[in-house]
């Protein structure tokens, strides 16, 4: 027979019952409970709220400050460590913090790319996450809080068979828009080609609603770099997700005349530095949206003779 239900009504306590803020559970002490949370801190930040202290839903106990780069994920690893991931200039980084003070232990050096995770469990000594690149769809990496010097290390990686990353270079620029504020921009080419003004080049912008262009893998982008010569250019327009400072623009919508006004300043930029960086003014193609129009820019390619 099961055990009989007791009339009594289930006790809860209220935490949150409104819509002014999300609130993402990391982990919790009893009844301290930590969250990752955007109340009065649109790039959010880490705070805790013990459930026998009612003031505390009102004024929550700031763990970790809000950044001037969005706070992406933060999960609690290792016991006391609070591993959170930001994007900074439209890639991610990984910081390690102390769960109690809040203080930033060790960052996690990583290259450029797209991470998803971490995973890990609060009794693991390890954590694992995924990196995507331009040049690799998805290399997964296991880091040790235990090792004496802690390190990313290779997990399991993709290969493509025929597919060599090792011959292609990918970096950052940050090119000048109209008034000076610097667009970051991602360029992917072969490794060690002549910077002599006579390649193609593929130049994608985007700028609106808060989103980034961060990086991803695409065979299609490879392609034309590798049997055409090219260079595959993305910029990251204002209205983005890796937006100005406050003050300088809003950080969620840009006016449309400065956001489209941006992918031909990445074009004029990269058609200046075709002495150094190999890009061929004729072949610059842009695709122009913001947060009123998402209708590409009418453009032809054209390929130096």
């Amino acid at each position: 027979m099961p055990p009989a239900r007791s009339a009594e009504a289930p006790s809860f306590i209220k935490v949150i019952d409104n819509f002014e803020a999300l609130y993402d559970y990391i982990t919790n002490d009893g009844t301290t409970f930590y969250f990752k949370t955007n109340l009065n801190a649109p790039n959010y930040r880490v705070i805790k709220i013990n459930l026998t202290s009612p003031e505390q839903f009102r004024a929550p106990v700031e763990v970790v400050p809000e950044s001037t780069n969005p706070l992406q994920g933060a999960s609690c690893i290792h016991q006391d460590k609070l591993v959170l991931s930001y994007l900074k200039d439209v890639k991610d980084v990984l910081q390690v913090h102390d769960l109690y003070s809040g203080d930033l232990l060790r960052d996690v050096p990583v290259d450029i790319g797209t991470i998803n995770g971490p995973t890990g469990r609060r009794q693991d000594s390890r954590m694992f996450f995924q990196l995507v690149s331009f040049l690799s769809p998805g290399t997964i990496y296991a880091y040790d809080f235990a090792a004496a010097e802690p390190a990313p290390t290779v997990y399991r990686t993709t290969k493509l068979e025929g597919f060599d990353p090792s011959k292609f270079q990918m970096e950052q620029v940050f090119y000048p828009s109209k008034d000076g504020t610097k667009i970051p921009m991602f360029l992917v080419h072969k490794k060690g080609i002549q910077h002599n003004g006579n390649r193609p080049v593929y130049l994608y912008g985007y700028g609106g609603f808060s989103i980034s262009l961060t990086p991803s893998f695409a065979v299609s982008r490879l392609i034309f770099i590798e049997h055409m010569d090219g260079v595959f250019a993305l910029a990251n327009l204002r209205g983005g997700g890796c937006a100005p400072p406050r003050g300088t623009l809003s950080r969620r919508c840009a006016r449309p005349a400065d956001t489209t006004a941006l992918a031909p300043a990445g074009a004029r930029w990269a058609t200046a530095s075709t002495a150094r960086r190999g890009m061929t003014p004729a072949s610059a193609t842009t695709s122009r949206t913001c947060s009123t129009t998402l209708s590409p820019r009418p453009s032809t390619w054209s390929r130096p003779t």
